[in-house]
């Protein structure tokens, strides 16, 4: 089976394509089963990092799968790295990734998928905003975000923030004034050998109000590994707008291309919009770089999403440019994505 056929059809993928990558990306079977049930394998050629970078190793694309408004969303799936397999220093792991879009001149909606990622930090929160999963040294676990750090009103998601050197909790934050802020780095480890479950929830703060919510669960422990409230993953009030511009299942006008009117009143809410599959070693030097050929293996992806802002107490900080845990997600979106023969609908 073709990976970047079935991702295609199956999962709407943004602009039908894999951004990067689309070599190292194709089915194999589980690696810890002796059934035939398959898993997704990206392969990370030796001393690949980064993504723009030659040699490329790993794989990235972004999925829509969503034909609804949401507010929070928890996406969860399992990991797998082989014996051996050398962490080296850093790794990018899937997540999700909201933008605002904007009007091309065909009438088509831009993701704006350029911000929010490598580096790109000045847009977080005004157009767009990542969570991601990421491994240190070892397997060490953290959470990965481009997110607005410090907003006119008072907001300073940095000024209690530690050292790489102090000892971590589930909510602590190392800032990196170039690249990302670390969430929780240390509160989980991956394991080799073995399939590592992550379920990775985010619920956007409210307008104008630092409440946002950030949970991430480890192999089923009810207890958040890593947990962050009091976040802004939106800084002002412009919404985020439906592209359209999916590969996927569904009819094609749902998927394809809204209609204008359809897109317009969709494009008045704010959303939690896409899953971001990123998976790669680094880091953007050379130290960063995977040392031998190797591989990791995903499956099980469910999706969860929800229309509710948070409705913790926060601080109010002023707008931008653009814009407790529930118990339960309002809206069962699609669940159990490469999990065997299970398909994304």
């Amino acid at each position: 089976m073709d990976a970047k056929i079935w991702l295609n059809s199956h999962v709407n993928l943004y602009r039908a394509q894999i951004a990067s990558g689309s070599g190292d990306i194709d089915f194999a079977a589980d690696p810890a089963s002796s059934t035939s049930d398959a898993a997704l394998r990206i392969f990370y050629s030796k001393g690949s990092y980064s993504l723009k970078s030659s040699p490329i190793g790993g794989a990235s694309f972004y999925s829509q799968p969503f034909l609804s408004t949401n507010l929070e969303l928890l996406v969860s799936y399992s990991v797998y790295f082989p014996p051996g397999f050398d962490f080296v220093q850093a790794g990018k792991l899937p997540g999700i990734y909201s933008s605002v879009g904007s009007q091309q001149a065909d009438g088509s909606i831009d993701a704006n998928t350029d911000g929010c990622s490598g580096g790109a930090q000045g847009e977080a929160g005004a157009s767009c905003w990542s969570v991601r999963v990421m491994w240190r040294t070892g397997g060490v676990g953290e959470i990965y975000a481009y997110i607005p750090t410090k907003i006119s009103g008072g907001y300073d998601l940095c000024a209690n923030a530690q050292t790489s050197t102090q000892p971590v909790s589930p909510g602590s934050i190392i800032c990196n004034s170039d690249y990302g802020t670390s969430i929780g780095r240390g509160s989980f480890s991956l394991t080799r050998g073995q399939w590592n479950q992550i379920a990775l929830y985010v619920q956007v703060n409210s307008p104008h109000t630092a409440n946002g919510v950030l949970q991430m669960y480890y192999n089923g422990n009810p207890t958040p590994a890593v947990e962050k409230t009091g976040l802004v993953f939106r800084s002002g009030t412009t919404a985020t707008q439906r592209t359209g511009q999916g590969g996927g299942s569904g009819n094609s006008r749902s998927r394809r291309g809204l209609e204008r009117r359809d897109l317009w009143d969709q494009g008045s809410q704010k959303w939690v919009d896409k899953i971001f599959f990123s998976t790669f070693f680094g880091g953007s030097t050379p130290d960063y770089a995977a040392t031998a050929d190797t591989y990791s293996y995903f499956k099980d992806f469910s999706i969860f999403a929800g229309q509710s802002f948070s409705q913790q107490s926060g601080q109010h900080f002023n707008a931008a440019s653009s814009l407790s845990r529930p118990a339960a997600l309002s809206l069962l979106i699609c669940t159990t994505v490469l999990a065997s023969t299970a398909v994304l609908v």
